[in-house]
Parts: C-alpha cells; structure tokens; sequence
C-alpha cells in the first residue's frame, strides 16, 4: 500500500483547515471554552491567542496541547512575551541561528503572521521599503503592493494615505 504526502499541493490548506476544523468540533463538548478560543483564534495552522493572566494563558496552552494531542498533532513553536511560558526544546534557543539572521529576525525577536514580534517590547512592526526611485503608477502601485500587513496594523499610517493627500 502506497501512501503520499499531500502537502505542497494546492489543496493543503482546505484539507488541513477541514481537518482541524473536524477534530475541533469533535473535541468541543469535553473542551467547549477553549475549543472557542482555539477556533477564534486559528489562523491556517496557527493559534494566536493569549490571556489576562499567567495561570490562566499556561491552562490554555496546555489544554491546546491535550486537544490537539488527541488526534496526534504535535504543537511547537511556543512563543510568548513571557519567558516563563516558553518552555525551549534545544538548550541553545536562545541564540540566534544564521537562517533567521539572513532573514533580519533579531535576537528577542520572531515572526508572527510574517511580521516582526519583539517579545521583550510586546510590540509588532511592519516593515516599509526604501522611498521610491522615481513616482510612476508602476512604482507606486509596486511598492504598495510590497507592504505585508495582514492585520491591518499600520492601515492608518501607511504610505496609501500619503500617497492620495
């Protein structure tokens, strides 16, 4: 019997968020608050969430890890603006690697959405490039098109709204 792999084909992403979706919807009657929290706050295969307080973030966490533990999905990659929640698998995570460096991920720094994290600051940052070489439609419409800003963080202040006053 053969089996293959199907990620990297163009239906991924449906099939994993139909899968997870699944798996969480069988899960929600042992853990109906936090499969709420987890369904709010799953981006393809990312939970982003939090909490008010320290006890209640850990409950959280550990109970993603049990409910995704359920149909053998192992979470990685804990990341948290508090140090005590982030329980390292390699001694030496701290330091930075070479991969992330060419990337421009600075040490205390990771990448949430694709956007800079600074965990000890709390703070996300969108990255503008250069100004333009020169102002034509081609080149504005290039550079706007080079901002990534998923949640709509730097909307208010983007070069868009310079652009058009």
């Amino acid at each position: 019997m053969f089996t293959r792999a199907l990620f990297g084909l163009v239906q991924s992403p449906f099939l994993l968020g139909g899968t997870l979706q699944q798996h969480l919807e069988s899960q929600r009657e042992k853990y109906p608050k936090e499969v709420e929290e987890i369904l709010q706050s799953l981006y393809v295969d990312n939970v982003i969430t939090g909490g008010e307080t320290m006890p209640e973030v850990r409950t959280l966490k550990e109970t993603a890890v049990a409910v995704f533990g359920e149909a053998q999905f192992e979470l990685h990659k804990w990341h948290s603006n508090a140090p005590e929640l982030e329980v390292s698998s390699a001694p030496d995570d701290c330091n930075q690697s070479y991969a992330k460096e060419q990337l421009g991920v600075k040490p205390g720094e990771t990448k949430m959405l694709g956007l800079p994290w600074d965990k000890t600051e709390d703070t996300i940052a969108v990255t503008f490039l250069e100004p333009l070489p020169e102002v034509t439609k081609r080149e504005m419409l290039r550079f706007l098109a080079s901002i990534y800003d998923p949640l709509g963080v730097a909307s208010p202040v983007s070069p868009v709204r310079q652009l058009l006053y």
